[in-house]
């Protein structure tokens, strides 16, 4: 039987994507320019994965009510979240990362036992030799929607407290006996400094542990200040992390950014933070203030096309950016890049995704499984993002009197699906459908407005920076 939608169902469903947002020294871009030359290898190479929303499979049976709620969610690939990311941490393996960093909202609602079964899955890589960090999302800590899913209804479940996130993820940077390169824990909330080499440190901010949900308290801030100056004073570099962006990444602001942003942000730049890495938004985008600090969201790998981030360091070799050496005249300066002892010279910062959603196929096909959402699951993850209404969708436009009612439709996938893939730079720009969208609702007009007029026509997925490093 057919089902007509009501005007409100439509809607929903037409900006299908849009339900994501609802749930230092300065940098030079090098885009347009010659690319700079680096070392072969990377002085670091980390491995970003976010917003991953694993849900134990033993809270759900797939029943109608968890079927109903996933597909009317924000096109998240909840029905196989856990072989994603079953198949993930043996990929993650076999990439050899120098780390992995994961910036929150590690499960579904926050269930204990969704945490228990992540902790056993990051174990692998934790016992594999690589090191896990990770920070809370808003979905993970003190969360009064856990449940569990049963036919048509669901039951509330434990969820976990900031000290059990802590005990639970202790070998993923939370306990210094069992991730020795943790040198130090903020008491206010779930943040830690973590010391890759004595020249280089990670700073993991936590804003969804804490009191104020979204702002880093006042004690917090006084803590990372004096783990900055201490850097300083150890000659070593910063690159930070968060779950919510340090700078505005789309339209809506309150709930996406850190609220006290500003405070935080001068302190990066007095301190020469190299830049931010954040998920949260399920958004494939980046901002760099006027200042040149760089604030990367890495989109979410639960959503097509399940995408992960290479956040890579170079010494920089090109003579051009070197600048000159006040002892000797000389335009290059001596290059210092061992990270034992010290960074001298400037350094190149890369940032690249890469999808996952054809490994998933791979995984599926060497375990035997025999699912076809599975070993397509590129065609099934993007399908599922798109929504599956698309022909009630075409339907509801033509009884309106639009005669393009299709091509409408398809138009508005597409937008959504470029932007939160941050592929914008690949689709035609059709003014006049947008229009026309703005003809159907105020808010629908207003979202694709947004997306072409203020967003910039780039690739958000690959990026090249220089940054001075400590002379």
């Amino acid at each position: 039987m057919s089902h007509t939608l009501s005007r409100s169902e439509f809607l929903q469903m037409s900006i299908a994507g849009f339900g994501a947002l609802a749930c230092g020294l300065p940098l030079r871009v090098l885009a347009g320019e010659s690319e700079p030359a680096v070392t072969n290898d990377p002085l670091v190479n980390i491995m970003i994965a976010s917003d991953m929303h694993v849900i134990s499979p033993k809270l759900t049976d797939h029943g109608a009510y968890f079927e109903a709620l996933i597909t009317s969610a924000d096109g998240k690939v909840t029905e196989y979240v856990y072989e994603l990311m079953d198949a993930f941490t043996k990929f993650v393996i076999t990439q050899k990362p120098h780390v992995l960093v994961i910036p929150g909202d590690l499960t579904f609602n926050g269930a204990r036992l969704s945490h228990e079964d992540m902790v056993v899955l990051l174990s692998r890589v934790t016992l594999a030799g690589i090191p896990v960090l990770v920070i809370p999302g808003n979905h993970d800590v003190n969360c009064n929607q856990a449940a569990s899913f049963e036919g048509n209804g669901y039951t509330l479940v434990e969820s976990v407290d900031a000290g059990e996130f802590a005990r639970m993820y202790g070998a993923c940077g939370y306990d210094g006996s069992l991730c020795p390169q943790t040198i130090a824990r903020d008491e206010a909330s779930l943040s830690y400094v973590w010391e890759y080499a004595p020249a280089l440190r990670f700073l993991l901010v936590d804003v969804n542990a804490v009191e104020s949900l979204g702002t880093v308290p006042e004690q917090t801030l006084a803590w990372i200040e004096r783990q900055l100056q201490d850097a300083s004073r150890a000659q070593a570099r910063v690159i930070a992390f968060s779950h919510q962006s340090m700078l505005q990444q789309t339209f809506i602001d309150y709930g996406y950014k850190i609220n006290n942003a500003s405070e935080l942000l001068s302190l990066y730049k007095q301190y020469g933070v190299l830049a931010n890495f954040c998920g949260h938004l399920h958004l494939q985008h980046y901002m760099i203030d006027e200042d040149g600090f760089l604030d990367v969201a890495t989109s979410a790998l639960s959503v097509s096309p399940c995408q992960y981030a290479y956040v890579r360091l170079y010494a920089n070799s090109s003579p051009g950016l070197l600048g000159q050496d006040e002892k000797t005249g000389t335009s290059e300066l001596t290059v210092q890049t061992d990270l034992n002892k010290g960074l001298r010279g400037p350094l190149v910062l890369t940032y690249e995704t890469q999808p996952f959603d054809e490994g998933v196929s791979a995984w599926a096909a060497e375990e035997g499984y025999t699912n076809p959402d599975l070993l397509d699951f590129a065609t099934y993850a993007r399908d599922f993002f798109r929504g599956n209404k698309r022909d009630d969708a075409v339907v509801w436009l033509e009884s309106q009197g639009y005669a393009n009612a299709a091509e409408l439709v398809d138009f508005s996938a597409q937008v959504n699906y470029h932007y939160f893939t941050g592929t914008l730079n690949q689709m035609e720009r059709r003014p006049d459908l947008v229009e026309q969208w703005a003809d159907i609702d105020a808010l629908t007009g207003y979202y694709m407005r947004y997306i072409f007029d203020m967003t910039p026509v780039r690739d958000e997925n690959e990026i090249a920076l220089s940054c001075a490093s400590l002379v």
